[in-house]
């Protein structure tokens, strides 16, 4: 029984740290290898992937919600409301309210950098050695079994051509070829090889002369361009949830300011929103006019539309959604204006059956405190039928005292009709709409715009400058010179295609040679010699 033989690679391969450290069973170099895994990269990537997917289609908490234990234990009746249970306690205990800003999902986000980094670093030995100390001497097995190849032999009485994964050859008149050299068929190689932009390195192996080219070897670096934008992005993800924050429910109603907050000392005023439709029924249009106050001096201002927000000072202020809104006025038992200014209808309350659209706003204060809540109430534009505690044209007033579930007392107020509640004179002036704003700031959108730089670049250098390596082999044969061409593939078509012209050109070029430098023909040789085509194992 004969000894197997064991395969080896026609090309050395690259080094690696990882294949360096491959027999090692220290814990610190398994988990080098774990990082440096393709499964465990697209499992990595898959489960990311399911995060977004699971933060997209459950609703999540606003950002302010999200950060305060209070306000968030409250806002958790809504995901009740909308799920019910099992779910909206399943979705709860995975955290899934607030995904993007979860410990699970950043530390996945992390996992994954660290995963990307560490293939960064095992394949740059790799790769700066293909790029600078490329595999220039080959076996001549390469020859006989690469995926690309060609052979030509050149003699006085005849040329065989013969390729393997190129259609090179013919048959057809040849003249004597035999006072080639190998000298001669490797700079001709060179030749063509140099006038397609190959780097072009000789050398040498007994009596064969031989050639080494390769083209776009710089186009392997867009690897660490795509991998350093992929972790760019990754960390500016994590970073900007971290130092960044967005509000997805700023309303603002028509002819009223509202603070920014968070230490950007921005006011937003709505100076008048507008919402167009076709004859049809159809949106046409939605826009707000914005102004931006900074200690009561105008520092912006814009007419935002959906996909056109206002940027100011890293804040942006995008057009999201639009309601209904009530202006209102109180005033205090001396007469003094306590309160005269619009109310974003902007929130969903459901009981009894019905469904309404509100809002509030706050009177007194008592140790930094309000002293009274005001809910304002009106139906949802959504029902089909009216309202049988709010009439047409009226509100409905729900009064909440401090530490109090329940309101402690309900009114109906019709437009245009003050009355005296609790001590303070309420009016319902007149309705108008308000404009929802999502504001977002991200201190790392210049580095995501960056990274997205980057991984373009690389993508573009790997896919569209891919390496190519050819293998040329000289040598004397017979009464003449056999040459030999091959290259490595790698499942490139395109490369599959331009190693045939470039064979055939190879050939062209030395029986070119061959005519011009060939002596008198004697009376005794043939001038037509016959050509025959073979393909290679």
């Amino acid at each position: 029984m004969g000894m197997a033989e064991v395969a080896t690679p026609l090309v050395p391969d690259v080094p690696t740290i990882a294949r360096a450290r491959a027999g090692s069973n220290d814990v610190l170099d398994r988990l080098w290898r774990l990082l440096t895994s393709v499964r465990f990269a697209i499992l990595l990537i898959s489960v990311v992937v399911l995060g977004v997917l699971a933060g997209t289609l459950v609703m999540q908490a606003p950002a302010e919600i999200a950060a305060n234990p209070d306000s968030f234990a409250a806002w958790l009746a809504r995901p009740r409301a909308k799920y019910g249970e099992p779910w909206a306690s399943i979705f709860g205990a995975l955290d899934l309210y607030r995904a993007f800003s979860s410990l699970w999902f950043r530390s996945l986000v992390a996992v994954l950098t660290l995963s990307v980094v560490v293939c960064t670093v095992n394949r740059m030995p790799g790769i700066t050695a293909s790029v600078n100390r490329p595999t220039v001497k080959v076996p001549e097995r390469l020859f006989e079994r690469a995926p690309l190849r060609a052979e030509f032999e050149y003699g006085t009485s005849s040329r065989t051509v013969g390729a393997a994964g190129a259609a090179a050859g013919g048959e057809g008149p040849a003249g004597d070829a035999s006072h080639i050299t190998a000298e001669q068929a490797q700079l001709q190689a060179a030749k063509v090889l140099g006038a397609r932009r190959f780097r072009v390195i000789h050398w040498e192996d007994g009596e064969a002369r031989a050639v080494f080219s390769d083209k776009n070897r710089f186009g392997k670096y867009g690897t660490f361009l795509n991998h350093i934008g992929i972790v760019a992005i990754l960390g500016a993800a994590v970073l900007g949830s971290a130092f960044g924050w967005r509000d997805d429910g700023f309303m603002v109603p028509e002819g009223s300011t509202r603070q920014v907050g968070r230490d950007t000392g921005l006011t937003v005023r709505n100076d008048g929103f507008v919402d167009e439709y076709y004859v049809n029924g159809g949106a046409k249009d939605y826009r707000s006019d914005l102004v931006l106050l900074r200690d009561g001096q105008e520092v912006a201002r814009k007419t935002i539309r959906v996909n056109d927000p206002l940027e100011y000072d890293g804040v942006r202020f995008h057009q999201a959604f639009f309601g209904p809104s009530a202006v209102m006025r109180a005033t205090d038992p001396n007469g003094a204006v306590v309160y005269d200014d619009g109310v974003a209808l902007g929130y969903e309350f459901t009981g009894g059956g019905l469904s309404r659209n509100g809002g509030f706003f706050t009177l007194g204060s008592r140790n930094g405190r309000p002293t009274l809540a005001v809910y304002v109430l009106v139906p949802s534009n959504q029902l089909r039928e009216p309202d049988p505690d709010i009439p047409a044209g009226s509100v409905r007033l729900e009064f909440f005292e401090p530490r109090q579930a329940r309101p402690t007392l309900i009114e109906t107020l019709p437009q245009g009709q003050p009355r005296e509640i609790l001590g303070y004179t309420f009016e319902f002036v007149r309705e108008r709409q308000f404009s929802g704003l999502q504001l977002a700031y991200n201190p790392m959108v210049n580095l995501i715009w960056a990274a997205c730089a980057f991984m373009v670049l690389g993508t573009v250098a790997v896919f569209y400058f891919p390496l190519r390596r050819i293998w040329v082999r000289a040598e004397p044969f017979g009464d003449g010179v056999k040459v030999r061409v091959a290259a490595v593939a790698n499942r490139d078509v395109l490369f599959a295609r331009e190693f045939e012209q470039l064979a055939l050109d190879i050939d062209n070029e030395i029986m070119a040679l061959a005519r011009i430098t060939s002596p008198a023909p004697s009376p005794l040789m043939p001038q037509t010699p016959h050509m025959s085509q073979h393909t290679g194992a």
